[in-house]
């Protein structure tokens, strides 16, 4: 079992990967619709649309940074059952 640091390091370095393809996105999304000539006023008010793209794309990726850290919750619980048994 990968010590706490290494899993701390590991949900860092995938966290960091997650918002990278966030951002990403959103300046892919950005410069198709700065090539659309869509103007900025109604970018801004697409992004704080609730049921826009921009905002289902951010609860996805919360979605998956709290999946990340159920995940290394898991292991150091699992961790600390299994020590208790070995006692």
């Amino acid at each position: 079992m990968p010590s706490q640091n290494e899993l701390l390091s590991l949900f860092r370095f995938e966290v960091s990967l997650l918002l990278e393809q966030y951002r990403g996105r959103m300046l892919l999304m950005i410069a198709k619709n700065k090539k659309l000539g869509i103007p900025a006023k109604t970018l801004r008010s697409m992004r704080e649309d609730p049921k826009s793209k921009w905002n289902l794309d951010k609860e996805a990726l919360n979605k998956k940074i709290k999946g990340a850290v159920a995940g290394i919750v898991n292991q150091v619980h699992i961790e600390g059952y299994q020590q208790g048994l070995r006692k």
